[in-house]
């Protein structure tokens, strides 16, 4: 199945606008009407060349984190820090806790590095390697990592290891996040960004947080390269407390009610979250029931683990009511089809 929601609309002969990313884990709510305001205010710029060291960005993001200027360093997205970091630090080795999302697995990689999956509790958490990943929350379940674990990771580590947190969705959760100890430790880089929680997937700005040290190999490989649109809207976003407020009650109110309503139909297990994504397992086969959403203008992508029962699941997110009203009704269809064509899906 396509990994984009352009190459699945062209697929099947749709506008991409008609087309819905069930597993995007972009928030519903966004982007906010400061942000669209910030956006349309800034257009007036676009005539000047983006401002080089993106200072007033610079001070909302200490401002917000309690981090000084030298701390920070920006970025396009994720994916394009974790380039920068495997290319800049060259690890021998990657080791990541708990599911990892392609895109990163492939840049973590991406200067020829092995990277090993390790799950919490078996012993990856120490770190043999010399890069340490995971995701706070995990960007496939959206489960926070317990504070005790974290902590653990961060000690066992070791000082030659590199400890890599993405923490795209944290806002979605409340939770504080490791920006703290990436201030004050020289082996951690914490990874956010404006794209998720913010409803921005085509305006995002991502930035790391880290100690002075680490931001300045980096910057000595590549300078910060974010257009004027996308620094306007990020500095909206960051400082727009209520959106936050009623973003998380929204999405943490919608999960619950679009849990249960699955699980209602039958055949089909939600899995508990802490943030706008999660996983779903079927009785009957998660592909078949993906490809009869697809032909419906759903894309939603299974994830496979021979950790778990059934070996495949689907990843979903919580979407604007109205789609998840609709995919409701299509997903019960799809139950349907699979009983009636001999599945298991009861």
């Amino acid at each position: 199945m396509e990994d984009d929601i352009y190459s699945f609309a062209r697929e099947r002969g749709i506008s991409e606008r008609k087309a819905v990313d069930v597993s995007s884990g972009i928030c519903p709510c966004g982007p906010s009407g400061k942000v669209r305001a910030a956006i349309r205010k800034a257009i007036r710029d676009i005539r000047f060349p983006p401002e080089p060291s993106l200072s007033r960005l610079r001070r909302t993001v200490s401002s917000k984190l309690g981090a000084a200027g030298n701390n920070v360093f920006f970025a396009n997205s994720v994916e394009e820090l974790l380039r920068l970091i495997s290319g800049v630090f060259r690890p021998q080795k990657v080791t990541a806790l708990g599911p990892v999302l392609d895109v990163h697995s492939s840049a973590l990689t991406s200067s020829g590095s092995e990277i090993e999956c390790a799950r919490w509790g078996d012993g990856g958490e120490t770190g043999s390697g010399g890069l340490v990943f995971v995701s706070q929350p995990n960007r496939i379940s959206g489960r926070l990592v317990d504070l005790d674990r974290m902590d653990r990771m961060f000690d066992s580590g070791g000082h030659d290891n590199l400890v890599v947190v993405d923490e795209s969705l944290i806002e979605f959760t409340g939770d504080p996040g490791s920006c703290e100890r990436a201030f004050r430790e020289e082996r951690v880089i914490v990874l956010r960004s404006t794209a998720n929680f913010y409803g921005l997937p085509g305006l995002g700005v991502a930035y790391a947080i880290s100690s002075p040290g680490i931001i300045g190999r980096l910057k000595e490989k590549k300078s910060c390269e974010v257009n004027t649109l996308a620094a306007a809207a990020a500095r909206a976003a960051l400082i727009d407390k209520t959106y936050r407020e009623t973003a998380r009650k929204y999405v943490a109110e919608e999960r619950k009610l679009l849990c249960r309503s699955i699980e209602r139909i039958g055949g089909f297990r939600c899995f508990d979250s802490d943030s706008n994504v999660f996983l779903i397992q079927a009785s009957c086969p998660a592909e078949e029931i993906s490809s009869i959403l697809a032909r419906k203008g759903f894309l939603i992508r299974p994830w496979k683990t021979g950790d778990a029962p059934g070996g495949v699941f689907l990843r979903m997110s919580v979407m604007e009511h109205e789609k998840n009203v609709k995919f409701l009704r299509v997903l019960k269809q799809a139950a349907g089809v699979e009983r009636t064509s001999g599945g298991s899906c009861q």
